[in-house]
Parts: structure tokens; sequence; C-alpha cells
């Protein structure tokens, strides 16, 4: 049989249980980031079984132990947001082996494989700050379905592998599959991935991840995904990597090169995440033969997944005997300050910085390649200079800039070219520019124009000469009380202001509000997740709108949202502000989601005792979990506050 037929038969075969088209349609659809709950929940209701296992596996694994249990779709959808349904669905839905007449230790060995592999390869982008780290998680986890293919296929072929041909097959796998097969796991892989049409994102690293240089010529993240799952490749087998003393060699080579790790590091990296394997392993050494399906066995690995796409919401500091007793590690470069939660990036640097070039100086023009990598002098960009990259979100690229025809410096925000061609992500780039250029106020970064260039949408915005007020408290912990009135007052006279134009933030936290240390002024940044008051459908956007630690209950719940919401994040500011800390501690989203909507938090004044009496209360009645007894406008948060300026 040639290899062409060959390959045709093993896609015909089904010897996998192929994802189905909703799973796959659901995947593609909460990859748009303006995808709506109603949207998620239509396709979900077109499978029971799937829709099924969602809210199962919400209800047993993640949100286990709430007083009442999830049953709404739309419910868990909101709970969940669209990273962390992204990967339970595809978990849920991921082909398995038919197992009637086969042993089972294919499918343990592939399944222990697969999602260490896709643990490994997110916990790796972590380390790079990727900008599609769930495309990495995707990738290392789906590496290898070709190889259960041929397994399946041909298992005594498998056999003498095993027995006569493990360590050239570990060193060179496509070779010797060739040779025992017909065809290599690679090709069977890229092949059955293309025919569900997922990106190329996925699926060009994947087919040259044992040959990362296949690629150097292509996009630099196709080839940097490509290096990384060679990487996650040799740590998977490293029981075997590590009996050749060339192939250590060749791996330690690889984690210098890729992440700047030595030996040492290594082995720690190595320490952090092997409990995380171990837990699959123990997951997988279930009896697979005694159940009627698998979505017990699935849910459990699925909530592996879960949890790495929602554990770097949850790294904030606690309280503890009075003070804080953690803190965020700093970026190497303070200019820099990027939230990753949210995949927003905001500009922020010294006086000292990013210098325009000297008149006369001739930029080249701007490139497509130049968002990859910006070149040392910067570039033209429509009628502006693109001077250094301040940092990338899931979403957009921040600039630090210079507009040459007023001599300003400028921090654009390009839309990243993965979401240039959706209409939805456009459209939410330009509300965010909309609801920023909307309010003129000293309080609120400012908007000077937009563009489009090469087809990607930009903002033109104020830029600050500063820092954001999370990295304040980072480095300083809880702020001097003067402080702490001054900067409530900023943001409460700054909100009032968007109020009054009917637009509410949704995402009021310290990384959005960015210090001036020019003149001490407090502004808001990221109108990104803003609507109008009465735009109720936005409200159920599809993710965790807004920051967990800083969410009100209603916003928990999936509920619609006013000025008290953003008043209600406002209230966990000024907390943080006063005690270093955040209101509310969970270590699982399940825990913080309890703490939000059911249990008060302690008053500032328990960790704090000089605070003052009247600022202890205007923080609890910010967090008053009623409406209706909640500070209502932020003008009377100003009011209550400016007094004592």
């Amino acid at each position: 049989m040639d290899r062409n037929t060959l390959l045709a038969s093993l896609l015909q075969q089904s010897k996998l249980v192929t994802p189905s088209p909703i799973a796959l349609r659901v995947v593609k659809v909460t990859s748009n980031p303006d995808c709506t709950t109603s949207e998620i929940a239509e396709l979900l209701a077109q499978d029971p079984v799937l829709c099924g296992k969602v809210l199962k596996t919400v209800n047993s694994c993640v949100f286990a132990g709430r007083l009442e249990p999830i049953a709404s779709v739309e419910r868990a959808i909101i709970m969940l947001g669209l990273n962390p349904l992204r990967s339970l669905v595809l978990g849920l839905s991921l082909p398995v082996a038919q197992t009637k007449n086969q042993t089972n230790s294919s499918l343990r060995e592939f399944w222990v494989d697969g999602v260490s592999g896709g643990i490994l390869a997110k916990e790796l982008a972590s380390l790079q700050e990727r900008s599609s780290p769930g495309y990495d998680l995707v990738a290392g986890l789906l590496r290898d379905l070709g190889l259960l293919l041929l397994v399946q296929n041909d298992p005594k072929a498998w056999e003498e592998i095993q027995r006569n041909r493990m360590d050239e097959w570990v060193e060179n796998p496509c070779a010797i599959e060739e040779r025992y097969f017909g065809i290599d796991h690679v090709s069977v892989t890229a092949a059955l991935l293309s025919s569900w049409k997922l990106p190329e994102d996925v699926v060009e690293p994947i087919r040259f991840h044992h040959n990362p240089q296949g690629l150097a010529a292509a996009r630099k993240s196709l080839y940097g995904r490509a290096e990384m799952l060679n990487f996650v490749e040799s740590l998977v087998r490293l029981d075997r990597v590590a009996e050749s003393p060339r192939l250590l060699k060749a791996l330690l080579a690889k984690a210098r090169s890729l992440f700047d790790m030595g030996q040492e590091e290594l082995i720690k990296f190595l320490e952090k995440i092997s409990p995380k394997i171990q837990e699959i392993k123990d997951i997988f050494e279930l009896d697979l033969g005694s159940a009627n399906d698998y979505s017990a066995i699935l849910s459990h690995g699925c909530e592996a997944l879960l949890d790495l796409s929602l554990r770097g919401q949850f790294a904030q500091s606690s309280v503890g005997g009075g003070q804080a007793v953690a803190a965020k590690t700093m970026a190497a470069d303070p200019r820099q300050t990027i939230d990753h939660s949210a995949g927003q990036t905001h500009a922020s640097h010294t006086a000292t910085t990013d210098t325009p070039p000297p008149a006369g100086h001739r930029l080249p023009a701007f490139k497509l390649e130049y968002l990859e990598e910006l070149p040392v002098e910067g570039c033209r960009f429509d009628q502006f200079e693109l001077c250094k990259e301040l940092g990338r979100g899931a979403m957009g690229i921040v600039y630090s800039g210079f507009d040459p025809k007023v001599e300003r410096e400028v921090a654009i925000k390009v839309l990243a070219p993965q979401f240039a061609s959706l209409a939805e992500a456009r459209q939410r780039f330009m509300r965010e520019a909309r609801a920023m250029a909307a309010v003129h106020h000293p309080n609120i970064i400012g908007v000077y124009t937009v563009g489009t260039v090469e087809r990607l949408p930009y903002i033109v915005m104020e830029y600050v000469h500063g820092a954001s007020l999370e990295d304040l408290i980072d480095q300083k912990g809880p702020l001097p009380i003067p402080q702490i009135v001054a900067f409530g007052c900023q943001m409460a006279a700054g909100l009032a202001a968007a109020h009054e134009k009917g637009i509410i933030h949704r995402d009021i936290k310290p990384a959005n509000i960015m210090v001036d240390t020019r003149d001490g002024q407090a502004k808001i940044a990221d109108f990104g997740l803003a609507h109008g008051i009465d735009d109720l459908q936005l409200t159920q956007a599809g993710t965790l709108i807004g920051s967990p630690l800083f969410m009100s209950p209603e916003q928990i719940e999936g509920l619609p949202t006013d000025e008290r919401s953003d008043l209600f994040s406002l209230g966990g500011v000024l907390f943080n502000m006063c005690t270093g800390a955040m209101p509310f501690q969970g270590k699982t989203i399940a825990a913080l989601v309890r703490l939000i909507g059911e249990v008060d938090p302690a008053p500032p004044r328990t960790f704090r005792p000089d605070l003052p009496v009247w600022l202890d209360a205007l923080v609890m009645d910010l967090l008053k979990k009623n409406l209706r007894e909640r500070v209502p406008r932020a003008d009377m948060v100003y009011s209550r506050l400016v007094k004592y300026r």
C-alpha cells in the first residue's frame, strides 16, 4: 500500500471517535473574543451529550461545593469564561480510542503523554509570555494523535519498535515509523487536524515539531511553537532521553537557548510540574474497560486543563499578620506593565525613555513582520513613528510612539493580526476607542485618534509617564492614607465622568489604573470591556467579564451590570491600597466565587488599625453585596473622599 493510500485509510477508519462538529464549532466560536453566551449555548444545545458533560464537569470538578448546582448552560459558560470553556469542550470531545478487542495500555499511554504535553506546553508558554498560550496548550495536547492511529492500525509493528528499536525511535521517530508503518505519525496528525479545520497555528507547528528548522522561514510564532513542541516531546520522554548522554546534552542546550534555563533551573521547573503529571497518571490508571464511556475519566483529565486556564487569575497576594505576605515578581523592565489575565497591555515608561529619532532621520515604513520584531530604530506607522514595543496582550500590542506633526509622545495600541480579520474583534477594539474618546477627563487616559494600517486597526493614546497602581502597591505595600484618598478621589471622579456618559468600565482593578509620576494623577485605562448601561447583550459576552479578584457579585452571577458594579470593584481597589492585599482570596475559582457571592470581607482596619474609621466604612459600603445597600454613584464616593483630601 502506497503512502497516500495508507494515509487515506487511516483517516477513514473509526479508530478514533472524531470530535463532534458541534464541539469544533464551539472551539471556533469561543476563539472570537466578542462572542455571546447565547451563541455558545445554542451550539451546545445541539449536542446533548457534550452539553451534559460540560455541566457534569463544571459541577463535579470545578465548582464542587456550591450550595446549589449549576444547572444552566448559560450560567456555566459565564462562570467559566472563554479560555477555560474552550479547553473543557476540546478535552471532553477529544477523540478516544475504540478499545473493544484491544488492550488499554496504548490508550493510557497516549492520554498521559497527551495531557502531560499540554501541561508542559502551557507552562513553558507562560515562561516566554507568548501571545497565544491557548494554541500552545492545544498543540501540546494533540501533537501525537497520529501515533495512536498508527499503533491501533498495526499493533504488531509498534510492539516490534518497543522491543527492538525504542532508543532509535526516541532519537528519530519519524524515520523509524516510516520503516515500520509506512508513514510517520506527524504526517497523520497534521492531516487529521487539517481535516478538522484546525488553524495552521496549531497544525503547522505539530507537522514540524520533530524538525523545527522546516519552519524557520515561516512566521516567528509558528517556528517558536514548533521549537517548544520539540522541547516538550523531549520532556515527555525524559526517562528515555536521560539514558543517552547525547540526547540529554541536546535537551539541556534547548532549555538554555529557548528558556534561559540551566540544569538546576530545569530540574526545579520539572519538580514543579511533576505532581500535576503524576496526578494525570493516577487518573488514567482507572479501569477504562469497565466504563460504559469515558466521560468520568475525561472529566477528571479536563480538570487539569481547566486549572491551567484559570490558575493565572489568582496569583495575588494575601493578608497575614496585618500585611501582605506575598507579592508578584516585577518585570525586568519596570517600564512595561502587562496584565496577562485580561489580555490587556498598558503603556508606561519613564521620562527618559524612547527619545524620538532626530529630525531628518529616515525610518523604514511599517511592515507586518515588524509586529514580530520591531527594528531597533523603529519605523514609520501612518503619520506616526513606532519607537519601542512596550508589551503585548492576547488581543493587542502597545508601542511607545511619536507624533512628529505636533512633536508629542504617544502610546499606540495595534490590534493583533490574528484578530484583525474578525469583525467582532475589530468592533470590540473600536468600542474601546469610542468609550475612551467619549469621556474627556484628566483621570481617564485620553484618545487622540484612530486609524488603520495594513488592515490593522490602531488607537493613538495619551502617553503616561509612570506605572500602574498594581506595580506601585507591589513595590510599596499598603499606601499612605493621603495617597489612598488622593487616588480614590481621582478614580471616583473619572468613573463619575464615564458613568455620566452611560459607560460602564467593568474591569476596574489596580492594573488598569495608571499613575503619572510627574503630577501624581491616577488615570483609568483599558475600556476594552466597557459597554453602555442599557447594553445587556454585552453583559453576557462569554468571558469572565472583568478580573475575578475584583468582580462584583452580579458579574460573578452573570447578571446585568450598571455603574454600581464598577463601584464594587473600586471598593476592592481601595481595600488593596489600604492593606496591600485582596478583599477576597480563594485558592480556587470555586472558593473565590463563593466568597464574592456569599461572604463579607474582613474590614480593612482588621489588618491596618491606623486607618480612619470613615475610610474603613466607605470601603465596606462599596463592597456591599446587595446592590440597594451599595453606594449608588461615583460622585457620592468622591464627595465622601474629598472632605479628607
